[in-house]
């Protein structure tokens, strides 16, 4: 879900990068056409159209990392109970993570035994993009 939420950010920031792009080139092609003063008022304009394009792509970055935080967040939340019990099922005594460790036993390794968990408790689920540019709830009702 997260690759398709991606794909549409990207195309929604494409599609205005190459209006702006083209916008540019047109710009350029009339620059012996037009009179210095309604040349330098476009090119104000075209720079003000690009300053809010690098805002928007900060912004839809931000929101992808939002996203993406939540959706694991929430994989964390379903993941912790089935970690736990496969952690007690092995009669563990401690739980390191894979990349602390030196060496261990292959038979402590309860990673199967959380991946068969977690993908019958969930296996996938519904999430959007996280929207940072709207005002709060509070703020929209006046309050």
């Amino acid at each position: 879900r997260l690759g398709q939420i991606g794909t549409q950010v990207q195309a929604e920031l494409t599609a205005e990068q190459t209006a702006i792009n083209n916008a540019a080139k047109a710009l350029d092609a009339q620059k012996g056409a037009l009179d210095q003063g309604s040349f330098d008022k476009q090119a104000a304009d075209l720079q003000l159209r690009a300053n809010a394009y690098q805002r928007k792509a900060q912004l839809r970055d931000r929101e992808m990392q939002a996203t993406q935080q939540k959706a694991l967040g929430r994989v964390g939340q379903e993941l912790d109970p089935v970690i736990r019990t496969a952690y007690q099922q092995s009669k563990c005594s401690m739980l390191l993570q894979r990349d602390a460790l030196v060496l261990a036993n292959p038979a402590m390794d309860i990673t199967g035994a959380v991946v068969t968990g977690l993908n019958a408790k969930i296996t996938q689920f519904a999430f959007d993009r996280e929207h940072l540019d709207q005002p709060a709830p509070a703020a929209q009702s006046g309050k």
